[in-house]
């Protein structure tokens, strides 16, 4: 069941990213030949107008293959005027940025359909007080209900750990519901280290408990408006935390240790289905947003690569040789197999010792 779901996440991500390229090529009035998911030998294919569509037997990519987008490719004159490498320097600009930007963009829905509508949310009541932790300390117990903080009403268990998480080591007046009565108790929540790189401070307030098993819940109704606007900033700040872990792998400020190949996918995947739905479609937007960025790496091989080569064209007036082309080529090609060595060998440490 694990590896299946890691397999569907990494072909719907596929289908995504090349039907940017094949949308937007077809748009264009390029001609596509072949759309398919994954390498290798083709295990089902079919035509349907022009275009022969595949399911290939390596399922951790796939290609759109355009007319003419070889240099060596001889064609008629009317052939050159739908080929891709006959178009404008911006036609084949936005051809190639078509398949990251559907991955970029992608996010955007998935977050939409985990927020809108209505959703059982848990209310604030405490399970397990672990022992000499800020909460124990304060004297907050089992089967409490958290009813607000300094003043201000808290509704559910989400609403509790959101505003402990951004106060560290400052005191809070809890309000607390036990035993019908009301109680007012001073909670200074424990500061520890967190592992988001996007939180400057490097520190998140936590009280040492538990949610109730089986805790009472309240529906809450989240309307479009709402949910498209918290879409965009999930997806930003995921976006954000992306492109700062990249960075800091680059700097050196990451071990490369920590990069992750297929067999991780297929791990974390495989973990968030036993979680739920919500929980594979937000690793499905987190591991979306990775492959559009990197996918937008300045790498030949890459899209990015191809619009670098696009850029200098656009500039020079000319196309780049293909003896320049070849060489930077076998160069990126070099650099992905160099990373994804080391991201596979990472997963086999990982998982088999």
């Amino acid at each position: 069941m694990g590896i299946l779901a890691g397999i569907l996440l990494l072909c719907v991500l596929i289908v995504i990213h090349e039907f940017g390229h094949f949308w937007v090529a077809k748009l264009l009035g390029v001609r596509v030949t072949t759309f398919s998911i994954g390498f290798g030998p083709k295990l089902l294919k079919f035509t349907k107008g022009e275009t022969e569509y595949c399911l290939s037997a390596i399922p951790l990519g796939g290609y759109v293959k355009m007319l003419g987008d070889s240099p060596d490719e001889e064609l008629s004159e009317e052939d050159k005027k739908r080929s891709f490498l006959g178009q404008p320097v911006w036609r084949k600009s936005l051809i190639a940025l078509a398949g990251p930007l559907f991955n970029l963009i992608l996010p955007l829905f998935l977050f939409f359909g985990i927020l809108v509508g209505p959703k059982e949310v848990p209310l604030p009541v405490l399970g397990r007080v672990m022992v000499d932790k800020a909460g124990d300390r304060a004297g907050l117990k089992p089967g409490d209900r958290i009813v607000s903080i300094d003043g201000k009403a808290i509704a559910t268990f989400p609403d509790l750990v959101r505003e402990v998480s951004s106060h560290p080591g400052q005191e809070l007046e809890f309000m607390v519901e036990r035993d019908e009565g009301l109680h007012a108790l001073a909670v200074t929540p424990d500061a520890e280290p967190t592992q988001n790189p996007l939180d400057e401070d490097g520190k998140i307030g936590r009280l040492g408990v538990m949610l109730a098993e089986n805790p009472p819940v309240k529906t809450l109704h989240t309307g479009v408006f709402q949910a498209v606007q918290e879409a965009f900033v999930h997806t930003w700040d995921m976006t954000r935390l992306t492109l700062l872990s990249l960075w800091m792998l680059v700097t050196m400020q990451i071990s490369p240790k920590e990069l992750g190949g297929p067999l991780m996918i297929v791990g974390a995947a495989s973990q968030a289905a036993s979680q739920g739905l919500v929980y594979y479609l937000q690793l499905m937007a987190l591991i979306s947003i990775n492959l559009g960025i990197l996918n937008l790496l300045p790498i030949p091989v890459l899209d990015g690569g191809h619009l670098l080569f696009f850029a200098i064209e656009g500039v020079t007036r000319r196309p780049v040789s293909t003896r320049v082309r070849q060489v930077f080529t076998q160069a990126g090609l070099f650099l992905l197999i160099a990373l994804m060595t080391i991201a596979i060998m990472n997963d086999v440490i990982r998982f088999f010792g």
